[in-house]
């Protein structure tokens, strides 16, 4: 199996924090921003979090388990991605400069709106 490139990785890992980040302890929060998002080394986190490097390790590991155990039960991030294929959907139409007479696309538009995922 191919291995997802690090930055794409990284940017789930944040995506996954954006919608579930409010349910972290503040320590996995803290934990979490210093890694993914400021780049410190664990060494560093150890160290202003006051545990050792192999437990700020740990924590990030168990954090992001967590926060992916959230999204399996949730499916959040799912939705908002099908919201934003819908969206794009209705605006390629509404681009198209569609007139009222052209039934077949406003048809389209309503059956998109009627199917958007809540």
């Amino acid at each position: 199996m191919p291995q997802t490139p690090i930055h794409e990785t990284v940017q789930r890992y944040n995506m996954l924090y954006d919608f579930y980040g409010e349910m972290l302890t503040p320590k996995q929060s803290a934990c979490f921003i210093l890694y993914y998002m400021e780049d410190h080394s664990l060494s560093e986190i150890a160290k202003q979090q006051g545990i050792t490097p192999q437990a700020a390790a740990d924590m990030l590991k168990r954090t992001v388990g967590l926060l992916s155990r959230y999204e399996e039960r949730l499916n959040l991030i799912e939705k908002y991605n099908q919201q934003r294929l819908h969206l794009d959907a209705i605006g390629r139409i509404l681009d198209a400069g569609c007139q009222p007479s052209q039934t077949d696309a406003f048809d389209e538009v309503k059956r998109l709106l009627q199917t958007f995922p809540l």
